[in-house]
């Protein structure tokens, strides 16, 4: 497996990964090869169930998770559950974050070792281009607010996946005592485990605009520090998120994660438990009863 640190490895990745499901969004991040392992499901069982790829804090969802002819959707939380529901018509199922249920890359005597040797270590995860759209942002503003926290930590990680390191994006951190990391492809069956490995490194977490690299680090026990920016996004197709004016949830979030965010883990930690299912994961038991449920035998 490619590592978190062979860049120049990771910007070759193909294609070529195993297709897990017909359902083709379950592919992305590795999450339902990493579900079916984890309860011990064969990879080529055709599940007819497809997955909320992230964590929303909104009440929308994107058009090409609800349009799929599929029994029924997981999701993080059951506060995602009664939105989906009443825009899928269809059961959606709470399972917590995913990232429960994904190996990361090292053993546990391993992380202690690198952080042993890296001291107190900034992890950084700035907005992200994807495959249908590219962000961009005041980025002297983005590295003047990294220099200044940065100076907190003796080791810090700069984690771009796939498509900003295929922009050249990395050589922009190169005044900073840093070092790049990657998760990769989103269409990398390891993604999610690059992931986690990459915040089990780490002792803390800063983002410019929120994602759900943030929520998996408070999950894992990181607090997290959100340092809003004006992001600009540029759509290469048509849009596919159905769009609210409930910001609610996010605003909530907003109030523990800005400002003294590091200094305010608990509250971040709560507003996981109530939003983002960090009290809803289930047993390996559990979660083979549900996959289970909407498995269709037989080779893909």
């Amino acid at each position: 497996m490619t590592g978190i640190f062979d860049i120049e490895e990771l910007k070759q990745f193909k294609i070529n990964t195993p297709i897990v499901d017909r359902i083709s969004t379950n592919g992305a991040y590795g999450h339902m090869y990493h579900l079916k392992k984890y309860v011990g499901i064969a990879e080529n069982t055709r599940m007819m169930c497809g997955i909320e790829h992230g964590f929303y804090p909104y009440t929308g969802a994107f058009i090409h998770e609800i349009l799929y002819h599929s029994d029924a959707l997981l999701t993080w939380s059951s506060y995602r559950k009664n939105i989906l529901e009443r825009i899928f018509g269809k059961n959606a199922i709470p399972i917590g974050p995913y990232i429960n249920y994904v190996e990361g890359l090292y053993s546990h005597d391993k992380v202690k070792e690198i952080k042993r040797k890296n001291g107190r270590t900034l992890l950084v995860l700035p907005s992200h281009s994807v495959a249908t759209e590219s962000s961009s942002y005041d980025f002297n503003e983005w590295l003047e607010f990294l220099c200044d926290i940065a100076k907190g930590f003796s080791k810090i990680y700069i984690s771009l996946p796939y498509f900003d390191l295929m922009e050249e994006k990395a050589s922009r951190y190169n005044m900073m005592n840093s070092e790049i990391v990657s998760s990769g492809c989103i269409e990398d069956i390891d993604f999610l485990s690059r992931m986690k490995t990459i915040i089990e490194l780490s002792d803390a977490v800063c983002a410019n605009e929120f994602t759900t690299g943030l929520l998996y680090s408070l999950f894992l026990g990181k607090p997290v520090l959100l340092h809003e920016q004006e992001i600009k996004r540029h759509t290469k197709t048509m849009p596919t998120y159905m769009p609210d004016d409930d910001n609610c949830v996010l605003n909530e979030f907003k109030e523990v994660a800005c400002v003294h965010g590091l200094d305010n883990y608990s509250s971040q930690y709560e507003w996981g438990i109530r939003y983002a299912g960090f009290r809803e994961i289930m047993s390996k038991d559990e979660l083979n009863i549900i996959l289970s449920t909407y498995a269709k035998r037989g080779v893909i």
